[in-house]
């Protein structure tokens, strides 16, 4: 959990891996306003 610095957005991420972003109105009513999947990069040795 990563808050931005006016602290009206807020990103998650779950189990799922997916990373979520969520903003909050003058009300406090929070609302999902974006969703990422993850990516994999090939493993490096």
């Amino acid at each position: 959990m990563e808050w931005d610095t006016s602290g009206m957005t807020l990103a998650t991420t779950g189990d799922d891996g997916m990373v979520r972003l969520w903003q909050s109105n003058l009300n406090g009513v929070w609302h999902h306003q974006a969703a990422f999947e993850p990516t994999s990069y090939p493993h490096m040795e």
